[in-house]
């Protein structure tokens, strides 16, 4: 945010009603470049959304659609959310008193040429900062954290909030601010080479947890985003890196009471079209179930595609039979 903007605000009779008036803009803005955004709760609201916590399902209504937004942000100046993972990545620094000082780490990946590709700065209220890249593709990042280090990434199925929005926590106050240079999300810097960061900042192994058993969680490195066309009965998705961002962010919106079977269709339609579910799972895991409930949940996802998926076999098998039969009574 441009000291103007902050000055405009301080400057207004009813500096709410500027703040709105700026985010807006600003909301407008993002979505002309192509960037989906969503409204995100700027403080506690009671009987509502926590500060910083997102007011709608976001994994299927962040929109570029100006209408839409104006009708959002008519009603209060709520925070700008950007779905992380489809056209950036973000790298997320925490410098909170009585934490560790993801400064320092910032620090050392920058001796070792890991920040080149960096096209936005981002001051956060909490005297952190966002480093945006473009976003990995194949395969993509997931969300991550290294608290030990004081650094997060914020992949597919994430979201960082934007400037210039206000937030106003418990413990922190303030806006996200734009700082130093960068080209801006549509940049053309360098995606971050996340599997590199996770094997220099990761704990030693026996420090992760077991993970959930069995062969459930595969490797971060080995993950990859197929090809269209890889689901059953020949299934696609225009956009499958799209499409497995709102799987994983309606899976982290589930309440208690109904996680469990809201991973179970979202894993289902991962399933039915030939998307990896490594970032699906992580996402369970992350809603509070435990490891035995997201495996016993995955597996049964997979037999009930897998029985899907014979039907259809069947199915086409028994049409391509009654065309051949009909071909020849034509002969």
């Amino acid at each position: 945010m441009s000291a103007a903007i902050v000055d405009r605000i301080n400057a207004a009779a009813d500096p709410t009603e500027q703040l709105r008036i700026e985010l807006l803009a600003a909301a407008l803005d993002y979505a002309a470049q192509g960037q989906r955004i969503f409204p995100v709760s700027p403080a506690d609201v009671r009987y509502g959304p926590k500060a910083k916590q997102p007011v709608v399902r976001w994994g299927d209504r962040a929109t570029t659609d100006p209408d839409q937004i104006r009708s959002w942000w008519s009603l209060w100046p709520y925070a700008i959310g950007l779905p992380t993972g489809l056209l950036f990545d973000v790298l997320d620094v925490d410098c909170k008193p009585g934490r560790p000082n993801g400064y320092l780490t910032l620090r050392r990946l920058h001796a070792d040429g890991m920040l080149g590709g960096v096209v936005r700065w981002v001051r956060t209220p909490s005297d952190g900062c966002h480093a945006y890249f473009p976003a990995n593709v194949n395969p993509p990042m997931p969300n991550d954290q290294y608290p030990h280090v004081g650094i997060d990434v914020r992949g597919l199925g994430g979201f960082v909030i934007a400037p210039p929005s206000y937030v106003e926590t418990e413990h922190y106050r303030g806006l996200y601010a734009e700082v130093g240079s960068g080209e801006g999300i549509g940049g053309t810097g360098a995606p971050l080479d996340w599997r590199r960061l996770d094997a220099e900042l990761s704990p030693p192994a026996k420090d992760r947890g077991a993970g959930v058993p069995g062969t459930i969680r595969r490797s971060r490195s080995d993950q990859r985003v197929p090809e269209v066309g890889a689901g059953i009965g020949g299934k696609t998705a225009a956009n499958p890196i799209r499409l497995l961002a709102e799987l994983i962010a309606e899976v982290k919106a589930a309440q208690p009471g109904g996680r469990n079977s809201t991973l179970f269709r979202k894993a289902c339609t991962a399933l039915e079209f030939g998307l990896e579910l490594d970032l699906v799972i992580e996402a369970g895991l992350e809603t509070g179930l435990d490891e035995d409930e997201v495996s016993r949940t995955i597996a049964s996802a997979e037999k009930r595609v897998a029985r899907r998926s014979q039907q259809i076999q069947s199915q086409i098998k028994n049409q391509n039979q009654t065309n051949n039969n009909e071909m020849r009574r034509h002969e």
